[in-house]
């Protein structure tokens, strides 16, 4: 059966609901503590403890106290000091299923940590020689609150006749450690058995064998072929178990099954399964295999029929069959388990009586025994009272109390989860409700302590919303408050301002207050602060101010500290007066004020003292405008006129002002050259017509005809023609004259006319 249970555990590594039953067995501890020659020794040893061979299916994460890591089972050359460990399983990396710190402790340090084992809730098997029981640790001396290496300081252990040790490490809140190791041994009877049986969970108790109705049940049917009756191989053997009232048919789950030296396994979460084995080589047959639920007679079953190879049918051959008649090495035994939940609806104190039927080929049923089982629904609750050492103010200690339904199991252990400054919870520790637990508190933290019960069958209490208790231990102030933040001017120096108060959870601790340096502290030498008063620590007389800042540091008994700004405003009573006015002048010009005159543009400022003694402050804005000059310069022919008045002759004496926009003068002069027009007369006597030089022909006499043409200066040149046309005279002379006639100095040689 060994090979059995490797594989079961084995399984059981597998992200499933068996993962609790298998984190309970990992364990991480100090293998060596750090030696104190040669100083420091850096030799100290610590591991994680897997199940046999389990190793390989987890991964691990050492962390340092330094903040490395390291994914090594087994770390070295360690220092004194505290290493945290996790480890997951590697198809579920993100389910811790251990989370501890192991302390490496330095031997020449070392005291006294005693540390005993009690064996709880024993129950036995003579006949078989097994013994299953429950060790529980406890242990005094060094200084609390200790850490064991058993979960919850209890070990769920079976042992058989050859005996098994079982070793607890306890870890004080100083790196002490000790060390206790106990051997059991179960003392094997010869009894007579009935080996077609039935069993369960062994449960809490051994007379009501209570289990969690929250938990599936694993139950296991062995049969044999009994030596003392059989004369042949059993060819076919059918199983049935009958669904009890309180059990869910439809969770019914198939596992690992078996017979004489062979094992096989069905995939999970499977609840029907048929396959045929081949199983010729060691049996001579194949067995076909068919399992499941019968729905309509409310029951689970299992047919195991041996097939003969030669035939493909059920073997004529009654000496051949997949179940041997059974000998001193089990041949001739089978077994079949499974695993099935309770009914959402049992109560606490119901019942589950388990039982099943077994054929052998057409031999008669067999009935197994017996198994019973009490159902435990409902989960314990607790609470927890915290009280703050008399001997040791930095101590608090932790009792319990703690229920569980009035036909429950009853309450196991409480465990103690703590959360420092509104981080996750973590366990603590786990306690028994006789135990007191010690957690020392540490400075400016803000601690907070749930309790949560677990029966003895692991039924765990719903984890709280609301812690059970709360502890404020010596909170670093949050926030300071002034009333009052304002003073008015002309105070004396000591007026008092305004009070101080603090913000903070320890509210009955006194708390001091003072100016310190840092972002706001700008005016801080201009105050004081007595007691929580805040006061002036000046006059404040025609300062000009009316706003002013401070630095505050609160500080309460253990040093711890809150700084803040403040505002603090001052009422103005001496007015500083202020005027101011604008006033515009026009370039040359100058304008006084207070003592001194003024003739470019700006803002000018000048101080007096009122009757008080403060500043009166006149302020001048001057705005200086140009004057203009301007000089006309005018040419023009005869006559110009020039803002109403006519000038005939060149000039450059007038003057005319104008105003600008902003009132100035503007002054313009003309400077005049006036050029004079030129008229003449054109005189001209011609015969019958004359053409004049502007190109008219005149054939009478004229005095009126004008030419006007420009002279040198551009003025216009009048020319007046006075025209004498005189006209010609004809008449005919006539002559007659022999061979040739002189006239007017011409001969002529023959008649003509012209």
């Amino acid at each position: 059966m060994k090979n059995i249970k490797n594989i079961i555990i084995l399984a059981m590594l597998l992200c499933a609901a068996f993962l609790p039953s298998v984190q309970a067995q990992i364990t991480a501890f100090e293998v060596q503590p750090e030696s104190c020659e040669p100083s420091p020794g850096h030799d100290g040893i610590a591991t994680v403890g897997f199940p046999s061979g389990s190793e390989s299916y987890f991964n691990v994460l050492w962390t340092y106290p330094d903040g490395s890591t390291s994914n090594s089972v087994t770390i070295g050359a360690l220092a004194k000091g505290s290493y945290r460990v996790q480890v997951s399983p590697k198809d579920c990396p993100d389910k811790i299923v251990l989370d501890e710190a192991v302390a490496i402790t330095r031997e020449c340090d070392k005291r006294d940590v005693q540390v005993g084992i009690t064996v709880l809730d024993v129950s036995s098997d003579p006949c078989r020689g097994t013994l299953e029981g429950t060790l529980f640790a406890s242990a005094f001396g060094g200084e609390p609150p200790y850490h064991y290496s058993w979960p919850e300081r209890r070990l769920r252990v079976a042992v058989n006749e050859h005996g098994s040790t079982f070793t607890c490490f306890v870890t004080d809140s100083l790196g002490n450690v000790g060390e206790k190791s106990i051997t059991l041994y179960a003392k094997k009877q010869e009894c007579s058995k009935d080996p077609n049986e039935i069993s369960g969970p062994s449960g809490y108790t051994d007379d009501q064998r209570f289990v969690s109705a929250q938990e599936r049940m694993g139950y296991s049917i062995s049969f044999e072929n009994d030596p003392d009756f059989a004369t042949a191989p059993a060819s076919r053997v059918t199983i049935s178990y009958p669904i009890p009232p309180s059990q869910n048919i439809s969770s019914f789950r198939l596992s690992d099954f078996g017979f004489g030296s062979h094992v096989f396994t069905v995939p999970a979460n499977t609840s029907s399964y048929s396959t045929r084995l081949n199983v010729a080589d060691s049996l001579g047959v194949w067995v076909d295999v068919t399992a499941g639920i019968d729905i309509v007679n409310n029951q689970a079953f299992w047919i195991f029929q041996s097939i003969d190879p030669a035939t493909g049918f059920e073997p004529s051959n009654s000496q051949l069959g997949f179940l041997s008649i059974n000998d001193s090495l089990g041949h001739g035994e089978g077994y079949v388990n499974f695993q099935i939940s309770p009914k959402s609806n049992v109560h606490t104190g119901d019942t589950v009586v388990a039982d099943a039927t077994i054929v052998f080929d057409d031999n008669a049923p067999i009935s197994t025994n017996v198994w019973k089982n009490t159902y435990d629904a409902v989960a314990p609750t607790s609470t927890l009272a915290a009280t703050i050492s008399t001997a040791d103010t930095s101590t608090c200690l932790f009792t319990f109390a703690a229920t569980d339904d009035a036909q429950g199991s009853g309450v196991q252990t409480v465990d103690l989860f703590v959360s420092e400054n509104e981080g996750p919870y973590l366990r603590y520790g786990s306690y028994s409700l006789a135990d007191t637990a010690r957690i020392t508190l540490a400075n400016d933290r803000n601690y907070a302590f749930i309790s949560q019960a677990v029966d003895n069958v692991g039924n765990r209490e719903t984890f709280k919303t609301l812690p059970d208790t709360a502890i404020n231990n010596n909170i670093a102030p949050t926030d300071i408050l002034l009333a009052g933040a304002s003073f008015r001017e002309n105070a004396a120096r000591g007026t008092s301002i305004g009070t101080f108060a603090t913000m903070d959870n320890d509210v009955t601790l006194p708390f001091q207050y003072e100016l310190v340096a840092g972002e706001g502290a700008a005016d801080n030498a201009l105050f004081q602060i007595v007691g929580n008063r805040l006061q002036t620590n000046n006059t404040f007389s025609c300062s000009g101010r009316f706003d002013y800042s401070i630095r505050v540091r609160t500080t309460d008994v253990s040093g711890l500290s809150f700084e803040k700004q403040f505002d603090i405003a001052m009422i103005q009573e001496n007015f500083t007066k202020q005027t101011s006015s604008n006033v515009s002048i026009c370039q040359g010009s100058s304008y006084t004020f207070g003592n001194n005159s003024y003739t470019t543009s700006g803002t000018y400022s000048d101080t007096l003292l009122t009757s008080l003694g403060c500043d009166s402050i006149s302020t001048l804005r001057l705005s200086v405008f140009p004057s203009y000059q301007v000089v006309e310069n005018h040419t023009v022919c005869d006559a110009y006129t020039w803002y109403d008045s006519t000038y005939l002759a060149s000039t450059a004496l007038p003057t005319h002002t104008l105003q600008t926009v902003a009132g100035c003068d503007s002054v313009l002069h003309l400077h005049l050259t006036v050029n004079h027009s030129n008229t003449a007369v054109d005189n001209q006597i011609a015969c019958d017509s004359y053409t004049w030089t502007n190109g008219t022909t005149y054939t009478a006499s004229t005095t009126t005809a004008q030419q006007v043409l420009t002279n040198a200066q551009g003025c216009d040149s009048t020319v007046t023609l006075h025209l004498t046309v005189n006209h010609s005279n004809t008449g005919l002379v006539s002559a007659t004259a022999c061979d040739s006639y002189t006239w007017h100095g011409t001969t002529y040689t023959a008649s003509t006319s012209t």
